[in-house]
């Protein structure tokens, strides 16, 4: 069989994949290079020179760009006056197409077919009509924004352009990705799709072997945390991140003073260690191989959100890790998970009480620790998820 090539675009540094963007495009594509040679291309904000191309495993290249010296000398200092409080990046949403290395890689890598992952690099690639394009959604971009630009000025911008931009990739793909039904249904309303040409990925996880009790106890000891009960969050840059982390270190950290709250992530960019209890630990940016140790250690993951869309990949990451997890309703959105079985679900006036009732008791962790791992292993596991990508992209190049 001759081999095809696919090009994935976004708007963001792939190898290796820190949140929930990159490690939705790495778990989807990275298991079908038995059969296709696929192409990334994106950006990074934090670089100012070329990025050359990096090798993320065998027939899976990232050609990575920096962005253009304007962006550096005049946009940073307008982001940073009118648009910061949105944790994100206005630029790489709606202005990338000004990237030049960046277009001219999109517009001249040879593709079979072409993956949108996020819309926003279809300014760009929309020009391009010798490939068919399959748009990845993670999120329905446009009700998003709605949350995410709240009580900023440009909201009504905001959300026009994300609006414009994301349902003429809509009405262009051939196949869209949504991540879950709640997803599909927003498209079809907001868009007024056909419903037939959506199907349903969704986010995953590696699915690693239980720790033992030993590698736990171990793992506890290696990081000094062998007296309190360790409560664990993981996240991303993020406005609803940010929001459950405040929550966290205000409301949850205060009334549980036994309990060694910590934060792992891009999150805690937007915090300091002087902001917090002392129960509160910011452990910044791990490597996968680091952040091991903090999944074994932790006695409790919890996922406070009120804000998002799709299924969090945080909340299959603690559940494949085998950490007993306590998350609001909202935090569960499209997983078929019974509270005190996968998870025990309560809304944020009762966190606190469901997080200490739910560590003094260890028959129910213990419960929630087998329960979860099994659902994710059944349902999440991302090579199981990159066989329904594989027969749509065999769909779309081979039995035409």
């Amino acid at each position: 069989m001759i081999r095809k090539k696919i090009l994935i675009s976004d708007t963001a540094p792939l190898y290796p994949p820190m949140w929930g963007g990159p490690k939705r495009i790495w778990g989807l594509f990275s298991n079908l290079t038995h059969k296709y040679d696929i192409i990334y291309v994106g950006v990074d904000t934090g670089q100012y020179e070329l990025v050359k191309g990096i090798e993320a495993s065998e027939d899976f290249f990232e050609k990575r760009f920096s962005m253009p010296e304007s962006y550096y000398k005049y946009w940073l200092p307008i982001y940073e006056r009118l648009f910061k409080n949105l944790n994100f990046d206005p630029y790489t949403y709606f202005f990338i197409d000004n990237a030049k290395h960046y277009v001219d890689a999109l517009e001249s890598q040879p593709a079979d077919a072409i993956v949108c992952s996020h819309p926003w690099s279809w300014n760009t690639l929309k020009y391009r009509t010798d490939s068919p394009v399959i748009y990845d959604a993670h999120n329905c971009e446009y009700t998003l924004m709605r949350s995410l630009a709240e009580g900023n000025l440009f909201k009504p911008i905001l959300t026009h352009k994300t609006k414009v931009l994301e349902g003429d990739l809509c009405r262009r793909a051939k196949v869209i990705l949504a991540c879950s039904e709640e997803d599909k249904q927003a498209f079809v309303d907001v868009y007024k799709l056909d419903p037939g040409k959506i199907s349903i990925v969704e986010n995953g996880t590696d699915i690693p072997p239980l720790p033992s009790l030993k590698e736990r106890v171990a793992a506890r000891e290696e990081l000094g945390y062998a007296r309190q009960p360790v409560v664990l969050f993981v996240g991303a840059y993020y406005k609803p991140n940010i929001q459950a982390v405040d929550f966290i270190v205000n409301r949850l950290a205060p009334k549980l003073p036994a309990c060694q709250f910590v934060i792992v992530g891009t999150v805690t960019n937007a915090f300091s260690d002087s902001q917090a209890p002392e129960n509160v630990s910011f452990a910044g940016i791990l490597t996968d191989d680091y952040l091991e140790h903090y999944w074994r250690a932790a006695d409790l993951a919890v996922n406070p959100m009120s804000k998002g869309s799709g299924v969090n990949i945080k909340m299959l990451d603690y559940m494949a890790a085998g950490i007993p997890t306590v998350s609001t309703p909202f935090g569960c959105r499209g997983l078929d998970v019974e509270n005190e079985k996968h998870v025990v679900i309560s809304e944020l006036d009762n966190f606190a009480t469901a997080i200490w009732d739910t560590l003094k008791n260890p028959e129910l962790r213990g419960l929630m620790r087998k329960k979860g791992y099994d659902y994710v292993s059944t349902k999440f596991d991302w090579k199981i998820l990159s066989k329904k990508v594989e027969h749509i992209l065999d769909q779309l190049l081979f039995d035409r």
